[in-house]
């Protein structure tokens, strides 16, 4: 089967975020995340993941900006699952001010909190990952994690986004609306959607899941 080299870039429309769903407001101004790699597999249950890159130190991208985040070669076919690699450490800048979020101000949250209260989390072979920090800006631990991306139709919209789906229709992972199609002939854009997901109140300025999805352009 043809390999053909693959470069990963993210084309959002509003802003990207992994907490629990909640009522959202306004779009935010930049949206950065720090990404340390990408593994795709053609199972909607993760399974032999085929790494596309991986870096050590990465930096911090405001992904509202569509940058390039790395390239490597995968075989053409239909991938059910993407995985993301990432600190759990999400940064966010308000366009508009809405009570606790402030416009221009960046908010920095965890999606991976000590206790169990943000959700569980698990690596590429289903072991439990130990987070940190309480969940507030203040208490910010910086956690890695593993971000399952499934095109399962029982996946989660984002409060089981990190644990490894292991089997159909179990919930796990967050949904992905469309698989990554690779070949030779056509090209795909990943597409992150969470219009209006900045989140006000009790004092902090968070953001919900988004929608994830590939394209074809």
């Amino acid at each position: 089967m043809k390999n053909s080299s693959v470069l990963l870039a993210l084309t959002l429309l509003a802003s990207n975020a992994f907490a629990d769903q909640k009522a959202g407001g306004g779009d935010p101004a930049s949206l950065k995340m720090k990404i340390y790699g990408v593994w795709a597999s053609t199972s909607p249950q993760c399974t032999n993941p085929i790494n596309v890159f991986l870096k050590d130190t990465p930096d911090y991208v405001d992904i509202l900006t569509g940058p390039a985040l790395g390239g490597g070669d995968l075989s053409d076919g239909t991938y059910e699952c993407v995985i993301i690699k990432m600190s759990d450490v999400i940064k966010h800048t308000p366009k508009t001010t809405d009570t606790s979020c402030i416009a221009g101000t960046e908010y920095s949250g965890e999606v991976c909190r000590a206790g169990g209260d943000g959700g569980l989390a698990t690596d590429l072979d289903g072991n439990a990952i130990t987070c940190t920090g309480d969940g507030t800006s203040a208490g910010v631990g910086d956690d890695t994690l593993f971000m399952f991306m499934t095109t399962d139709a029982s996946a989660s919209t984002g409060n089981r986004a990190f644990e490894h789906p292991l089997a159909a229709g179990d919930g796990k992972g967050i949904k992905l609306g469309a698989p990554l199609v690779i070949s030779s002939t056509t090209k795909a854009k990943f597409v992150v959607d969470a219009t209006g997901g900045v989140v006000a109140g009790g004092g902090e300025c968070g953001i919900n899941p988004p929608k994830f999805r590939f394209e074809k352009i």
